[in-house]
């Protein structure tokens, strides 16, 4: 089954997935603030393109649905479906047909595969639901980034 692979998940948000894990399965996850990243930007696709954006959304998807508490995942996953509505729209507005094509096909896929990754929650959901969301950013960086204007690390507060 193509989606028990580790393949059909690739490209974008897999390190995101893979450090909610470890920290769902009491691995301490450490960051050095002062270090910088370099980042090549669009190496596997290049920005703008309309399967980026697929990839990304359908990803941050699934990423919330396999690791949510489930107390969280319902109201998490209706936000995230209006800003998602928001984001196609603007693509639409903006002649980017693909991209706003992108996050409906996106969301289509997660429906339909999100099945798929239910052992995946289930298994996560028996460590996720007895700890907190401590060491979690709490607000939308998506508001922050794009409304706050807070473009680095260091500007926000977890």
């Amino acid at each position: 089954d193509v989606y028990k692979r580790q393949d059909h998940f690739f490209a974008h948000m897999e390190e995101i997935d893979l450090c909610w894990r470890l920290k769902a399965n009491s691995y301490k996850l450490l960051a050095v603030p002062e270090s910088e990243v370099l980042h090549l930007g669009g190496g596997t696709l290049p920005s703008g393109n309309h399967k980026k954006v697929f990839l990304n959304v359908r990803n941050s998807l699934l990423t919330l649905y396999k690791n949510l508490p489930g107390k969280n995942l319902f109201s998490i996953l209706i936000l995230r479906m209006l800003l998602d509505g928001v984001a196609a729209l603007k693509f639409l507005f903006q002649g980017e047909p693909k991209s706003f094509t992108g996050i409906i096909k996106a969301h289509l896929e997660f429906y339909k595969t999100k099945k798929h990754y239910k052992d995946q929650r289930r298994s996560t959901a028996t460590f996720v639901s007895p700890y907190s969301l401590s060491g979690y950013y709490r607000r939308s960086i998506i508001v922050d980034y794009y409304l706050r204007g807070k473009r680095k690390f260091s500007e926000i507060k977890l």
